[in-house]
């Protein structure tokens, strides 16, 4: 099992790897930023001590794309809950949609690994706001999802369970 201080050793170099400007962010405060995107991990080796929680923010929805947007949410659930890798909601207190994963085994995970994981949260961040959370118009839906889960190489590495 990992403790908190091998916790935050692994977000600190994870930190470095990734190039943050505060390398010590992520394991003092429990969130990054890349590329504008905000990701938070947390960790709690006397409540859960087999898992990274890692949230990451999609951004706001429009009010008049809502329902669109939790269409789309919805059917990423189904391909992305039945690999178990993450869920999409919506944050109850910002209404922004959200992914949610839990990192099994942290022990297992390098803090190479964990970089590459977060950097990948990022990249499929990036492009659900771009194409899930706005384009409406000549938007394919499911050759975006696809393409996104097609690039996406993290699944492997969080199914260590």
């Amino acid at each position: 099992m990992m403790n908190f201080q091998q916790y935050r050793e692994l977000c600190r170099s994870a930190s470095v790897s990734l190039g943050l400007e505060d390398p010590d962010m992520l394991a003092n405060e429990g969130y990054m930023e890349k590329d504008g995107v905000r990701l938070a991990l947390f960790f709690d080796d006397e409540i859960v001590s087999d898992r990274l929680i890692c949230y990451v923010d999609l951004g706001p929805i429009a009010e008049e794309t809502r329902t669109k947007v939790f269409e789309r949410l919805l059917t990423l659930n189904l391909l992305s809950g039945t690999k178990t890798s993450g869920v999409y909601t919506i944050d109850p207190s910002s209404g922004n949609a959200i992914f949610c994963v839990h990192l099994m085994k942290p022990e297992r995970i390098t803090s190479d690994e964990l970089a590459g994981i977060l950097s990948a949260y990022v990249d499929r961040t990036i492009e659900i706001q771009r194409s899930l959370l706005n384009d409406f118009d000549d938007l394919n839906f499911m050759d975006t999802v696809n393409r996104m889960f097609d690039m996406d190489q993290i699944s492997s590495k969080t199914e260590f369970a």
